[in-house]
Formats: structure tokens, sequence, C-alpha cells
């Protein structure tokens, strides 16, 4: 089964440069700001707005455009090899986690040279992926490509069914992908902001589990319950009915 077809789109590269990186960000006008905002949660690119359009189309004619989108090129090859390397492990855990065989829906995934927390589900079968954070565990980009790709199943708007994707693919999947003993994780980004700021003998990097940390305490709420839905017969839809009624009451402040 062919999950996903690996692209690279010169004006998705663009645009979200555009997004990402400050120089190029503090140039959109005002006026256009929030529309440019709300296309970057779409990203329907046919949207953009012909001012913002010439800014990119000028950006796209610079050498360090041409620069990235060779990199860019480069990163797909990387991550398409990766993720060819491990499909048959997904399909294999996928249908054993869910209950049912996945939908043969092929998600176009945008690969883009920079992207906030590596990748986004926007929808419509569409994926963005970044590499900037696929050194901070082995199998990175497959773990979070399997974990954008069962948003499409579960949703983006729940966060009990986003904090039962963490545990499946951050946490379960990405324990059996290494052959590690536990869900705990030395988080590097932590660690170096521990050396940068001259933290001694601080261990805030080493966390229990891999995921948001607005949703730890669901993510702990779930996880036994989850240790036991991995064992019986249920579908995943049956388990998040069931994780509602559990984690009702629960607040969850993602500090927006």
């Amino acid at each position: 089964m062919k999950f996903f077809k690996f692209i690279v789109d010169p004006l998705a590269v663009a645009f979200t440069l555009f997004y990402c990186k400050k120089n190029l960000y503090s140039q959109i006008p005002k006026d256009k700001l929030q529309s440019f905002k709300n296309i970057y949660r779409t990203y329907n690119l046919k949207d953009i707005d012909p001012v913002m359009r010439t800014y990119i189309d000028g950006y796209m004619e610079t050498d360090d455009f041409k620069d990235i989108l060779k990199k860019t090129h480069e990163d797909k090859i990387i991550v398409e090899e990766e993720w060819t390397k491990n499909k048959n492990t997904i399909e294999a855990y996928l249908h054993e986690i869910l209950g049912f065989e996945v939908s043969k829906e092929v998600h176009k995934v945008h690969t883009v040279y920079i992207l906030p927390r590596g990748g986004s589900n926007k929808g419509d079968y569409r994926i963005t992926w970044g590499l900037q954070c696929a050194n901070e565990f082995e199998n990175y980009s497959t773990v979070y490509l399997t974990h954008e790709f069962l948003h499409t199943i579960l949703g983006t708007s729940s966060h009990i069914s986003h904090a039962i994707i963490e545990l499946i693919t951050d946490n379960e999947l990405r324990k059996r992908l290494n052959g590690l003993k536990d869900y705990s994780h030395v988080d590097k980004r932590r660690q170096a902001n521990c050396k940068e700021y001259g933290c001694k003998d601080c261990d805030c990097s080493n966390v229990p589990d891999v995921g948001h940390e607005f949703l730890a305490e669901l993510r702990t709420k779930i996880n036994p319950f989850f240790q036991l839905f991995k064992k019986d017969d249920k579908n995943i839809y049956q388990f998040v009915k069931e994780m509602e009624k559990v984690c009702n009451g629960i607040i969850v402040n993602c500090g927006e």
C-alpha cells in the first residue's frame, strides 16, 4: 500500500519560508497578515493574494531560495527513503492498533525546508513536512508522518484524540521502531537549553514520554487504558469514545 506521495512544490517551499523565517515574515504587509495566516492553515496556495504572490515570486528568484530548494530536494530523498524502509512495519502496526484496514487514499506530502514542529496535516489528504527536528531521535520522520496520517482518521479538533495519537505514534511506535524499553526520552532541545543557560545537575531534559506539554495530563490519564486497549479487539473509534468519558472534566490549556 502506498500511504504517501512525496513532492517538492517550489511555491509551497517559498510560501512556508515566508511564514517561518522572521526576515521574510516581516515583509508581509500588515493588511495581508490574516489572509496569509489563513492560507498557511489551509494550504490552499491558489488563494495567495496577488500582492503577496509578487513578494514570493521575487524571493523565488534569489540565490538564497535556489539554495534552499536544492536542499529541500535532498531532504525529500532522505525522508522518502526512511519511510520506504519502514512502511510495511507501519501498515501492520496500524492495522493492529486501529482494528481495521487503513484507507488507500494517498496523502501528498509537501516536503519543505523548514517547518515548526516538523509537520502538519492540512486536510484533503495533504501533509507538510520538514526535517529540521529529525535528529531528535531515530526514525523521527516515520513516527511523525504516521502521527499526521492519523489526524486524517481521528481529526484535528479533539485534544483527547490528539493525546491518543501521541500515545500511538510519538510513544508506542517510537518505542517499537527503536527497540526501547519504555516511553521515556531525553529531549535534545531541552538539553541544549540547559547547556546554554548553564544549568547544572539538571534532569529537565529527561521526560517520561513524548508529546505536547499541554496534552501531558491527558496522556497520563489515558495511557493505562491504552496499554489495555493494545491487547483487546476494540477499534480505535470505540476507544476514543471511552476516553472521552474517562477524561471528562480535564481542562486543557494549550497556551493559545
